[in-house]
């Protein structure tokens, strides 16, 4: 009986997100894309820096026992924990980091559709991104969760992850 359950554990992957806006876009995409509502499981590195995200998903009980590990973290903390954080995850058993140049909330207006000004004012200002980022998501904040739904329809992400390995990259881990 205790092999059966570490063998379903093979077939689960794991996928961590910064902070509770990634974590309610990575459980929007996989009631979109996923046909197994809690595969893969997705967990919260609780923000700071993309180091601390690779330690959260490290320190989770079975971590190896994963098929599939991802981390979904930004490049805006610095070059040097930037490139400790890429380090760390490749070492066995690997971490897949995806990641949003300069932030999720920038990586997310893109996808929008947002343009010109709007995008030059949130690149320069993770401030004006996240308040953006939430104009953009009617500004509702439910138990937690950014309205994706109604702000990402399948049809947008299906079209815009042709021209974005970013978005690509991300929904590819729910199917």
């Amino acid at each position: 009986m205790g092999s059966k359950n570490r063998r379903a554990n093979y077939d689960r992957g794991i996928v961590c997100g910064e902070g509770s806006d990634e974590v309610g876009f990575l459980k929007y995409l996989r009631s979109v894309y996923s046909s197994d509502p809690t595969n893969p499981k997705i967990t919260n590195g609780r923000g700071g820096s993309p180091k601390k995200v690779v330690e959260s998903i490290r320190k989770l009980p079975q971590y190896g026992a994963y098929s599939s590990r991802a981390a979904l973290f930004d490049d805006d903390k610095g070059a040097k924990l930037f490139n400790s954080a890429l380090v760390e995850a490749k070492k066995a058993p690997s971490i897949k980091p995806i990641i949003a140049v300069p932030f999720f909330e920038y990586e997310m207006l893109k996808v929008h559709g947002a343009t010109g000004g709007i995008l030059k004012r949130a690149k320069a200002d993770p401030v004006v991104a996240k308040e953006e980022f939430s104009r953009v998501c009617d500004g509702s904040i439910t138990g937690g969760a950014l309205s994706y739904d109604k702000a990402f329809p399948k049809t947008l992400l299906d079209t815009k992850r042709r021209s974005s390995q970013w978005l690509d990259e991300v929904i590819s881990l729910f199917e």
